[in-house]
């Protein structure tokens, strides 16, 4: 019987596989930054979890929904996920969008997103996400990962996340 830390481990060498696929309908996107109970040493996902992914585009990319080219984007990447699964079958859930520099003011912004998800989401663990695909502001893979490590610990982020439980408790 694996152990959770080799599930974690084959989690994110599928996802290196299946991004290599996704990459070859969709070259603009970099990376994914993986989260969630899939990433997560203390859980242990529900049989049906998938694999929580938020998708780092290029930048010129368009990632706001509102827009019907950032629509038309998002639909074409949900598309694909929705019909690709992970070596495993574990579906990939597409949970957040953003080009490289939309993604950096997202970790340093201390705005509360009206509708509750971005770094919230993907940040508020700093013990279960990992970073995987291309260069990211001419960083490799595990300088990204080291820098988002510190960034999700950091007593900023810690603040923050207090004046969001106090928000949400009003």
């Amino acid at each position: 019987m694996p152990t959770r830390e080799d599930e974690i481990k084959m989690t994110i060498a599928e996802m290196r596989e299946y991004l290599a696929g996704l990459k070859k309908e969709h070259p603009y996107i970099l990376g994914l930054l993986l989260h969630g109970s899939r990433l997560n040493e203390n859980k242990t996902p529900g049989e049906n979890s998938d694999v929580d992914s938020v998708f780092i585009l290029e930048e010129g990319n368009p990632t706001d929904s509102d827009s019907e080219a950032g629509r038309r984007l998002v639909e074409e990447i949900v598309a694909f996920t929705e019909k690709h699964k992970t070596a495993s079958g574990f579906a990939v859930g597409a949970n957040d969008f953003y080009t490289v520099s939309e993604f950096l003011a997202e970790l340093k912004s201390r705005e509360i997103p009206k509708n509750l998800r971005g770094k919230l989401i993907w940040g508020s663990n700093p013990a279960a996400f990992k970073y995987i695909g291309g260069v990211l502001n001419q960083l490799p893979e595990d300088e990204v990962n080291e820098f988002l490590k510190k960034e999700f610990a950091s007593p900023e982020m810690a603040a923050f996340k207090k004046e969001i439980a106090a928000k949400q408790r009003l």
